[in-house]
């Protein structure tokens, strides 16, 4: 018997029924049709239902899901009509994307690539308005979707909340829920995804990191907290340096991000203090708005600001239009000079004579929207975040 395909009913179908669905049928050169995850099937890897007077025999397509049977898998479709699955349930021991379309693709697995497709319970519809996602298919054809690990977290470093960046405020998304998030490398590059497998983007606030505990003696956290960027919706991929992004109105904000983990820098964390001489809180460069200079507080430190966002650090009188702003001259102000983040800082505040508003840090990037607290009874845990 020569392999090869073959398009047809089920084998139970009755010759008169009509309306019988067809599928696809592999029949190995034994004459027997295949049944699970084939590796080779002339030269692409396929996924076939094992499942006896279900799917048996037949190639699967779309979101193909599957549950741990002793040694093997059970393989079914996940994406079908009414779908209610989520790559991160407990009956969805493994998973695979088998893009079918007729005039495309022929259902075979896609492997070592990215792609951007619709959650199972939304694929059935192939809904414009439902929301896509990016998953990464790993070089066996597997979906990642992030392992937990009683002793380290497995894959998940840390609780986070997601913020877009709106109308010049970051605007908490997800409904305002935590969620657990993993940390992978990808091509070099590193990325974030929740505990389905879908690549996270935008701005993510690490508020609790998870601890490895697999050495019980050392105890360490796994991820450092504080605000990352992961670029837009087709990009996901961790930012460092000097980032400008804009906000849905199209204006331009300046942020920095670490560079390397140093001891006044976290690679990714967005910068607090001072960095090449310009003043940043949580990433965002704090910079005078109503006056040419002004001050800010924050940490315990108080600086002086320019429209620049430049740390100001000489006992002069800074002035807009001939008015004196902040005079540093007349106590005679000292700044530190180090290379600490309060590097340029007033040492002693208490000597400026201050006839503007102090700038509020906090207002620079506001945070719009509801969100549920890091110190709420209800805080986040493996089990509850989303």
């Amino acid at each position: 018997v020569e392999s090869g395909w073959v398009y047809t009913t089920e084998p139970s179908t009755a010759d008169d029924d009509a309306d019988a669905d067809e599928y696809w049928y592999y029949l190995k050169s034994s004459g027997k049709v295949a049944t699970g995850k084939q590796s080779n099937v002339k030269g692409q890897a396929f996924v076939f239902g094992n499942m006896e007077n279900e799917n048996f025999g037949q190639m699967l397509t779309g979101w193909v899901g599957g549950t741990k049977s002793g040694n093997s898998y059970e393989y079914k479709e996940i994406g079908e009509e009414n779908s209610t699955t989520n790559l991160s349930d407990s009956d969805v021991d493994v998973a695979y994307y088998c893009l079918y379309d007729e005039d495309k693709a022929d259902g075979h697995v896609q492997e070592n690539k990215w792609v951007k497709t619709w959650r199972p319970e939304d694929a059935y519809d192939e809904d414009e308005d439902d929301d896509k996602y990016w998953y990464w298919l790993e070089k066996d054809g597997k979906v990642y979707i992030p392992a937990w690990k009683d002793n380290n977290a497995g894959d998940f470093v840390g609780i986070a909340y997601k913020y877009n960046l709106g109308d010049g405020a970051l605007e908490v998304k997800n409904d305002g829920d935590p969620f657990s998030i993993a940390k992978k490398k990808i091509n070099s590059k590193d990325y974030f995804f929740n505990k389905d497998g879908e690549m996270v983007n935008s701005f993510i606030h690490v508020v609790e990191s998870y601890v490895d505990r697999t050495d019980a003696s050392k105890p360490t956290n796994k991820i450092d907290l504080g605000m990352y960027y992961f670029g837009g919706s087709n990009d996901g991929s961790m930012k460092t340096g000097s980032q400008t992004i804009k906000d849905d109105n199209g204006d331009s904000f300046k942020f920095y991000f670490g560079t390397k983990d140093s001891t006044t820098e976290k690679k990714g964390v967005g910068i607090t203090g001072n960095k090449n001489n310009k003043l940043y809180y949580e990433g965002h460069l704090v910079s005078a708005r109503d006056y040419k200079y002004q001050p800010v507080e924050f940490g315990g430190y108080t600086f002086i600001v320019n429209q620049n966002g430049s740390i100001q650090h000489s006992a002069v009188e800074y002035k807009e239009d001939g008015d004196v702003l902040i005079d540093a001259k007349t106590n005679k102000a000292e700044f530190y000079n180090n290379k600490e983040w309060y590097k340029y800082a007033v040492k002693d505040a208490s000597k400026l004579i201050v006839s503007v508003e102090e700038i509020d840090e906090t207002d620079v990037m506001a945070i719009t929207g509801d969100f549920v607290a890091p110190t709420d009874p209800n805080a986040p845990t493996w089990t509850n975040a989303q």
